[in-house]
């Protein structure tokens, strides 16, 4: 490149420099704005509000424990078992250091309706047949915690088996042969005459209560165990202690052995799982102090017990599967 071309270049270069910078300066005037002062808001006062009401702790004096007895079969007055129950519930608080209202009901029914409407804040428990414990389990309400024991104890039971009796003048020698003949009792909600033998015909491996001629209800076992014998009752069913106890030689030849129970617990105390474990604890060695000892006639009148037994859920597995097998729903059974 010569020196002519070279100064050129070096002009070029100049006058566009000197361009950028007076265009830069020419650029349009922004008035800016002071910046202004943070204005100051009132701090909001804090409004108090009212403590929430706290549920009073379980088995305390506004909070008690709900304890239900159903009336039992004893030939005594009712009038007998709430003077049993206003005698029972000043001894079960102290033994138990807890709050206690102890009720009677009825029947299972009442007693399970009780039991399962229990809720965290406040706790019912039960004393119920053994198959309204099974109702009980099937529905969730609780665990099996005691039972209770009858008889001397060499020969106490916890339970009893039901026996369901065929008629020989009736041609009833099995099962199946009660097709078309009649089932006595004392009335569908009756447990030993009742409820038991339908699960036993339910359980048979097939709905044999569905081919059964009808039923018809009587008025006391020795009116069922004189029907069975004449032939008018194709079967009826009730305790063995019972049958044992009242039929003649005669009526036990003119009967037959249709099918047997597992033992049906007689009374078995049901705790919510909402019930705490101290309080729990508590209310069963309650029950055993009085039960088993010196003051077992508080309880007596409510229970009919010789001893008050621990008891679990494992204990009566065989119980649950008897009534499972018979397609019965379980969650009715008490009623």
């Amino acid at each position: 490149m010569t020196a002519f071309s070279r100064r050129n270049l070096h002009w070029v270069i100049f006058l566009l420099v000197i361009s950028f910078v007076t265009l830069s300066g020419c650029r349009r005037f922004v008035a800016v704005s002071p910046t202004e002062r943070p204005t100051t808001t009132p701090t909001p006062r804090s409004t108090h509000l009212p403590p929430a009401p706290t549920a009073e702790p379980i088995g305390t004096g506004d909070n008690p424990i709900r304890v239900y007895f159903r009336l039992i079969e004893s030939g005594r007055a009712e009038a007998s078992f709430t003077a049993a129950a206003e005698a029972l519930a000043p001894e079960l608080a102290q033994a138990a250091g807890l709050a206690v209202d102890v009720d009677l009901v009825g029947n299972d029914a009442e007693a399970l309706a009780q039991l399962c409407a229990s809720t965290p804040e406040q706790i019912s428990v039960a004393w119920v047949s053994g198959a309204a414990y099974a109702a009980a389990y099937a529905q969730g309400c609780g665990s099996a915690a005691l039972q209770i024991s009858r008889g001397d104890r060499d020969q106490s039971h916890t339970g009893v088996e039901i026996a369901l009796y065929g008629s020989r003048e009736a041609g009833v020698a099995a099962l199946a042969s009660l097709s078309g003949k009649t089932l006595c009792r004392l009335g569908l909600d009756d447990l030993y005459t009742g409820l038991i033998p339908l699960v036993l015909l339910r359980g048979s491996g097939e709905d044999l209560f569905a081919s059964i001629g009808g039923t018809q209800d009587l008025e006391d076992l020795d009116a069922l165990i004189a029907g069975v014998i004449s032939g008018d009752c194709g079967a009826a069913g009730m305790s063995v202690s019972d049958f044992e106890e009242r039929a003649s030689a005669d009526a036990r030849i003119a009967t037959v052995v249709l099918a047997r129970s597992v033992e049906i617990p007689y009374s078995v105390l049901i705790l919510p799982d909402y019930l705490p474990l101290g309080q729990a604890n508590a209310l069963i060695d309650a029950f055993i102090s009085i039960g088993n000892g010196s003051r077992a006639d508080l309880l007596r009148p409510l229970l009919l017990q010789s001893e008050i037994i621990r008891a679990e859920d494992a204990d009566f597995s065989r119980l649950r599967a008897f009534f499972s097998q018979s397609g019965l729903s379980l969650a009715d059974l008490g009623s």
